[in-house]
């Protein structure tokens, strides 16, 4: 998986473990989990990565 370079916003939820990462502010975007389930990535309308969720970062 190709990810953008430009970071726009990071967040982590130290309760849950979660990191995430805007790449692009869109107005409307589809998550779809991993093959693994240990992300999520989030795509645009014109099915470009617009962010990923690493899920309980902690874990990894």
């Amino acid at each position: 998986m190709r990810l953008p370079s430009k970071v726009l916003m990071v967040d982590y939820d130290d309760k849950e473990g979660d990191l995430y990462i805007r790449f692009k502010e869109v107005r409307q975007q589809e998550g779809q989990p991993t093959k693994d389930g240990l992300a999520i990535v989030y795509y645009d309308d014109k099915n470009r990565i617009v962010a990923l969720e690493v899920l309980d970062i902690a874990e990894l």
